[in-house]
């Protein structure tokens, strides 16, 4: 009885699919409920101002929707246009403005500009992308654990906020996976149309965002290289011309944006840096930002389960994405430890190896009879239920919102631009490099440093400044007119920059919630006065 028991214990290993524990149409309502659930908490307060998730990068786009959004009407003044061309140079081209592009027609059809409206584009993106993430998960893995893979990826609570942002990254996501869910159709039943669909899907993936070209060529890779070995997967044409397809066109956007300097070249400067390897906080903030987009226990899991992926095509590619995803954290070395978002990709990578590990315990408690046999239908509902459940005790108790009191900084920021006659010349102390107050009170200006940016840039070995030293070195570089705050807590935390300015400035326009400085002139008495009663904490 012990050899048949530990034949049946290796079905799924050994390649086997599990039979579904329900029927279609039940799958299709699991299915339903869940996209369902998942569209609704990326609406939720959708129409507030971008700033819960990475707004100095949402309103980078927007400045470059506007741009094009602005192109197109002529009842826009000239000022208004001239400002927005200004803003969209100042905004650099990190990758090809697509996105971007599709905001401004929806401006056009809409009638005026609506930051809500790319942002729904991003959660409908991430919800496609959910639909190709079951396509994978059942034809590689299971039925039943693709519901649970689809579970993971639609309501982790990093990708509910990181999906709904004004970025690239949720249509990268979207055709990474359709990508790699056509790589394993290609290798199932290799053909010449199989594989041109696969090299363009790969090649728009990449040509988005260029993060996901690691993992989509190392799946891609590992197939043959498990199968044939390296020899052979060197001398296999397919696989140059596959490489060649997917990577010819982002060189040659990103060459040319080099050469002709729309694109940021700064970004490629700082991608990758020899001395981090050395570093413990490199591979420490590495793992925490890991914990922070897929969570450690989830992590743990999907390490666990890489053992767990079927034998044969779905091992390789399984394990080509994990590789493709290691050495994409070691080449963007960076901002991988650095910057949230540049993980989403590792969000379907975590979902499709947990399915692994799900297939796993369906098939255990099949193969068991656990609970009379009975565990085999409860099980994939169990693990739904646990996640759907963790995931409703973590938006309860920690994704409480955060109401910024969106109508009053837009005012705000719209009479301090009235007040400047929006001026090109300004520094400011504000809230996300004062991208907010650019975009709202159409204006220019260069951020002042915040206390931590001051305390890091001492941490890289720069000088610690006095407030007349650091001023005078912004102003060398960038003449200014006016010094506007708006982040009245960070100012107070700076009592010498307060003091300079109400001592050399005359106080243009004051509120509780913002000052404008005059740097044209120089402050009397009176304006001195003036300045300290609408300083915060001034005494009367």
């Amino acid at each position: 009885m012990a050899a048949p028991m530990e034949s049946d214990s290796n079905k799924y290993l050994q390649g086997q699919i599990p039979s579904p524990s329900y029927p279609a149409s039940m799958r299709a309502a699991i299915l339903a409920l869940l996209f369902l659930a998942a569209f609704s908490l990326r609406i939720h307060g959708i129409k507030g101002l971008p700033l819960q998730f990475h707004p100095v990068r949402q309103y980078r786009s927007a400045f470059i929707a506007r741009y094009f959004y602005y192109q197109h009407l002529k009842s826009v003044p000239a000022w208004k246009k001239n400002l927005a061309f200004l803003q969209r140079q100042r905004a650099g081209t990190l990758e090809p403005p697509l996105l971007e592009y599709l905001a401004s027609w929806a401006y056009r059809i809409t009638g005026r500009e609506r930051v809500w409206v790319p942002r729904l584009f991003s959660s409908i993106f991430w919800l496609a992308g959910g639909v190709f993430l079951y396509l994978l998960s059942k034809k590689a893995v299971s039925a039943d654990a693709a519901l649970f893979s689809v579970a993971f990826y639609l309501l982790a609570p990093f990708s509910v906020m990181a999906s709904r942002s004004f970025q690239p990254d949720p249509l990268m996501v979207m055709m990474f996976i359709a990508s790699i869910y056509a790589v394993l159709v290609y290798y199932e039943e290799p053909s010449t149309k199989r594989f041109v669909i696969a090299a363009a899907l790969s090649t728009l993936a990449i040509l988005i965002k260029p993060v996901c070209l690691f993992a989509i060529l190392a799946a891609f890779i590992s197939v043959p290289l498990a199968g044939q070995g390296l020899r052979a997967t060197i001398r296999n044409l397919r696989m140059w011309a596959f490489g060649l397809a997917a990577l010819l066109p982002s060189l040659a956007f990103y060459g040319y944006g080099a050469f002709t300097r729309n694109y940021n070249l700064y970004l490629a400067g700082t991608t990758f840096r020899t001395r981090l390897y050395f570093e413990p906080a490199y591979w420490r903030g590495w793992l925490h930002m890991i914990g922070t987009v897929v969570g450690i226990p989830a992590f743990g899991l999907a390490l666990l389960s890489i053992p767990l992926f079927r034998k044969g095509l779905t091992r390789s590619l399984g394990c080509g994405l994990w590789a493709g995803y290691f050495v994409f954290g070691l080449v963007f070395n960076y901002h991988i430890y650095t910057h949230s978002y540049y993980q989403l990709q590792f969000i379907p990578i975590v979902a499709f190896t947990l399915a692994a590990g799900a297939a796993y315990l369906v098939e255990f408690a099949e193969r068991t009879r656990w609970c009379g046999g009975r565990a085999r239908h409860a099980l994939p509902v169990l693990l739904l239920s646990v996640w759907l459940a963790t995931i409703m005790a973590w938006v309860r108790t920690n994704w409480e919102p955060i109401y910024y009191e969106d109508h009053d900084q837009v005012t705000i920021a719209e009479r301090i631009g009235e007040k400047t006659a929006h001026t090109r010349k300004a520094i400011f102390l504000s809230y996300s490099n004062g991208e907010l107050l650019e975009y709202h009170g159409e204006l220019i200006g260069i951020p002042w440093p915040w206390r931590s940016e001051m305390h890091a840039q001492q941490g890289w070995g720069r000088p610690d400044l006095t407030v007349d030293e650091r001023y005078k070195e912004i102003i060398d570089k960038y003449p200014s007119d006016f010094f506007i705050v708006t982040e009245m807590g960070e100012y107070q935390a700076q009592p010498q920059l307060g003091d300079f300015l109400i001592k050399h400035f005359p106080l243009l326009a004051g509120e509780k919630r913002y000052l404008i400085f005059d740097l044209r002139h120089n402050a009397g008495p009176s304006a001195e006065r003036a300045g300290q009663e609408n300083s915060p904490g001034f005494n009367n």
